[in-house]
Parts: C-alpha cells; sequence; structure tokens
C-alpha cells in the first residue's frame, strides 16, 4: 500500500488522538520530497528520534543531517517540541503565590531532556508572589557557567525579598554536586546581607527535580516515582530562619 501525502492530514483532522507517531510529523512535514512522500521522511524523523519523548531531545544538526529535512522543516518540528514544552508544563503568572509543586511541573517541562545545561533564576516579593523567572545562562552538556554579581543585579532589578535558582544536569542524576552547595551557601551569604533571602536550588535530571534545601526530591518523572511533594515558600522560609545556614540539608531528614 502506498501512501499519499493527504492520509495523515486527514487522520489527525478527524481523529487527532488516534493519530500515529508518524503522522503527526508527517502534518508538520507538510509534504515530501521527489521519490520520497511525506510519510516516508516522517518515518525517518521517528527512527532518528527513537520515540516521541525522544524528539524532545533531538538537535537542529541531526534533523537536517536526514535528507529532504531541511533548515524550515527542522525548525517546524522543533517549534512544535517548544510549545508541547510551554504547555505541558502550565504557567508561572507574575504576581501569584507559586507553590514547588507548580515551579518543579514547570521546569520539569523545559529542562529535562536538554542536551545543554539552563540556568534559570526566579524572584519573589515580600508576600511570596513571583515578580519574574529569568533564563540568566545556557552552557554546555557539562557546566553552565553564571557570575554571583549577575545573580544579585536582577535580584535588585527585581526589587526581590526571596529567591530560588534553578538549574538542570542533562543525562545525569538530579543530585546536587559538591559544587552546586557550594555556591549556593556562597550566593546565601551573599544575598543575606542585602535583604534578600534564598529559599532554594531546584535541580532537575532525567528522573524529576530534587530540592537542594530539602534534600528530597519535589517530583519524580519515571513511572512509580513518588508523586508531588508541595510545599509552600512562606513555610520553608520559616523553617530556614530556624535553622543553621552553614548547613544547607540539615532542615528536614532526606526519606
Amino acid at each position: 500500500m502506498k501512501w499519499t501525502d493527504t492520509e495523515p492530514r486527514e487522520k489527525v483532522w478527524h481523529e487527532p488522538e488516534n493519530a500515529g507517531f508518524e503522522d503527526l510529523l508527517a502534518v508538520l512535514l507538510s509534504q515530501g520530497t521527489p521519490g520520497r512522500n511525506v510519510l516516508e521522511l516522517s518515518r525517518a524523523v521517528a527512527r532518528m528520534a527513537g520515540s516521541e519523548r525522544g524528539l524532545l531531545q533531538v538537535s537542529p544538526g541531526a534533523l537536517t543531517a536526514i535528507k529532504g529535512i531541511g533548515r524550515a522543516r527542522a525548525t517546524a518540528i522543533l517549534a512544535a517540541v517548544e510549545l508541547a514544552r510551554r504547555q505541558n508544563g502550565g504557567r508561572l503568572e507574575t504576581g501569584a503565590v507559586i507553590r514547588a509543586r507548580e515551579l518543579a511541573y514547570w521546569l520539569l517541562h523545559r529542562l529535562q531532556g536538554r542536551e545543554q545545561e539552563y540556568f534559570y533564576l526566579f524572584s519573589f516579593n515580600r508576600r511570596f508572589q513571583l515578580v519574574r523567572h529569568h533564563q540568566l545562562a545556557r552552557g554546555n552538556a557539562d557546566q553552565v557557567q553564571i557570575y554571583l554579581r549577575d545573580i544579585v543585579q536582577v535580584l535588585l532589578n527585581d526589587r526581590a525579598s526571596f529567591a530560588i535558582i534553578s538549574h538542570n544536569h542533562p543525562e545525569s542524576p538530579a543530585l546536587p554536586s559538591n559544587a552546586d552547595l557550594r555556591h549556593m551557601r556562597k550566593l546565601e551569604k551573599l544575598l543575606l546581607d542585602m535583604g534578600i533571602r534564598l529559599l532554594d536550588q531546584m535541580i532537575v535530571g532525567e528522573e524529576g527535580v530534587y530540592s537542594c534545601r530539602r534534600d528530597r526530591f519535589v517530583c519524580r518523572s519515571r513511572p512509580g516515582g513518588r508523586p508531588f511533594d508541595e510545599y509552600a515558600l512562606m513555610e520553608l522560609d520559616r523553617k530556614i530562619q530556624f535553622a543553621n545556614p552553614e548547613h544547607v540539608a540539615e532542615l528536614e531528614p532526606a526519606l
């Protein structure tokens, strides 16, 4: 049976929830190339990605390496992937009180599967309402470089009272390294002198989002993992006030 370029569109039009991975890709690609119809082209992309989840990790170079996939078609696929990330992760509303569940879910869908490290900063006012969130840096697969002075400047510009920092570990566990904890302590002391409290550092890995402050996972992404562990920023701040600032993970024992 020979597929035509219009059949994937018909599937998505009439029953989008039942359309296969290759059908959805075929609609994004729009049409085939001489000697290769659109479904054959979409199969090549699906084989390269390995799965729908694998498409989250595909780079522009990997897409354009497929014969018949130029920059325009690769960009269409990348745009669809980015829209899915943003939609699945929900929105962080400025002026709203953000709980750990919302923040972890947002970070998980934006940073999991990335090939590079990203550094995010979240600023909050004295009522624990979100002022802004910032992507401050993008690094390579092993590290992201960020200067403390840049973090401080952004928080001062936001007139923040509280802050949370986050970064991801590409293809690595979400557990913090010694350097992660050391930098967190340095930033915590620096901000405290300016009247700003660092509430947490969240690290995104393949298995979920880890809270350095609580020394446990806020959420897990693997089937059978623990459910979201919600906490309010106000509750966390109370615990920090009575803890020794020299020790990051002493607030609660690990589960």
